[in-house]
Order: C-alpha cells, then sequence, then structure tokens
C-alpha cells in the first residue's frame, strides 16, 4: 500500500507492505511480515525526484517472534515518458530474537528499477542489485519472502520482467531472477573453501489491475526456485504461489 499527500506545502509518501506464506501441513514455517517506511518526495530537477525515508519492520516465524529492523534510504527516480526508473540506496540494521542462531548486524544495498515500453502492450522491467550484509550467527531456514538473507556475503543479481496487457482487466508476464552470493565464512567441514550460491528463479505472473476498485490490483504469481551451492547441504529446489494485493493512494 502506498499513500502520497501533501502535508504543510511538502509531498510526503508512506509505504506500507504485509504478507504472510502459510503452509497446509508444515505450519512450523509459516512466515509473517509487516513494514513499512515514510519519507518526504522532493523536486530535484524537472521529471526527478529524491525520496529520503526511514522504515521498520517486524517478522513472524515458526510460531514466535523472527526479527526487527530499522532501515534509513535514499531513493532516485523520474517517469520519462510515463515510465518508471529509480535507484534505492539503503542501509538496514536487523536484530532476531535470541532464540534463533542468527543474531543481529547490518546489510545495506543498491537497486535499480528500470521500465521500457516494448510496444503499447509490452512492458520490460529490469532490476538490477548489489547487496552487502553482515549479519551474525548461523543461517537458519530462511523463508523464501524474505529479500535479505541472514549471514557474511557479498551478494549480485537481478530480475527481469515482461509483461504483455491482454484487456485492460488482465496482464500475464513471465520473469527470472539470477542471484550470485559469494559467502565470508568457510564450508562446514572445510578450511580453504567458501560457501558461494548461485540461485536461479523462473516464474509467471497474472495480474488483474482495479479488480477490487480503482488502482486496487490482484496479482496471482508462480516461482520455481533453483538454488545450487558448492556446499550441497543447502542446495534445495522450491516452488512458491503467491497472491498479492496492491493498492496506491
Amino acid at each position: 500500500m502506498r499513500d502520497e499527500r501533501t502535508i504543510a506545502d511538502v509531498r510526503w509518501r508512506t509505504t506500507a507492505l504485509a504478507y504472510g506464506l502459510l503452509h497446509s501441513n508444515e505450519h512450523d514455517l509459516n512466515y509473517g511480515y509487516v513494514g513499512a517506511t515514510t519519507g518526504p518526495v522532493l523536486d530535484l530537477a524537472p521529471g526527478l525526484l529524491f525520496h529520503p525515508a526511514l522504515g521498520g519492520a517486524a517478522t513472524y516465524f515458526d510460531g514466535r517472534f523472527f526479527y526487527g529492523e530499522a532501515a534509513a534510504m535514499a531513493t532516485f527516480e523520474d517517469y520519462l515518458q510515463g515510465l518508471y526508473r529509480g535507484l534505492r540506496f539503503r542501509v538496514a540494521y536487523r536484530d532476531y530474537d535470541s532464540f534463533w542462531p542468527s543474531q543481529r548486524g547490518f546489510y545495506a544495498d543498491v537497486v535499480g528499477k528500470f521500465s521500457f515500453r516494448l510496444t503499447p502492450n509490452d512492458l520490460l522491467i529490469v532490476s538490477p542489485w548489489v547487496r552487502w550484509s553482515d549479519i551474525q550467527g548461523s543461517v537458519v531456514l530462511t523463508p523464501l519472502l524474505i529479500d535479505v538473507d541472514p549471514g557474511a556475503y557479498i551478494e549480485g543479481g537481478g530480475k527481469v520482467e515482461l509483461y504483455h496487457g491482454l484487456f485492460e482487466w488482465l496482464v500475464i508476464g513471465a520473469n527470472l531472477t539470477l542471484i550470485e552470493r559469494a559467502y565470508r565464512s568457510d564450508i562446514v567441514g572445510s578450511l580453504t573453501e567458501r560457501r558461494r550460491d548461485f540461485l536461479v528463479i523462473p516464474g509467471a505472473a497474472v495480474v488483474f489491475p482495479n479488480l477490487f476498485a480503482y488502482h486496487r490490483d490482484l496479482r496471482l504469481e508462480y516461482k520455481f526456485q533453483h538454488d545450487h551451492s558448492n556446499d550441497a547441504t543447502v542446495s534445495f529446489n522450491d516452488h512458491i504461489v503467491a497472491a498479492t494485493v496492491a493498492a496506491r493512494f
């Protein structure tokens, strides 16, 4: 959910996000997230906006509090011919509940998002990023909806999305995410080799714009996640199905 309005002659943007992951059998893997950011929107130049913001989040996993985090970010964005382009810088501190092996630490990232109109009905979105994490403690089984995994590593990745509008009320899309992650810790049982993961995540989506009301969209998405690691104990495959309701004010 995103709300943008003028307060005391200053445009102010607040973004809130809540989602969950429910398992029909493995209830100990159920996961919930709620977070929000807020800050002014400033005009730097014609068409160029600057949005500094502060935010926080809290999560639930396996029937108990999982972690909380606080973040500061700065986003530069414009809308060239109505197409969004943005670059976000973020620094955050995360603190896990004492029950979990993961502990606490900082992470920082730079995330871009660039839209290109291929045809009147086709939209291409490219989202590259670079991330540094120093969240201490061992890596636990992490819900797949978390965009920042615990651990000490450097990560580079990108997501490519292609959407085609079939009707005013129906948009279909396909996407591919690639992530390369280099950990600063050795593989368990090895004194010379450090863990490296390469993730391939193809997906497909169906979007129903304005389904519930104007600017109230429903998105249904499927993803297949393959994690290939030089540590065989952490390689895995998984299937993800998600439903998202987006509201803009």
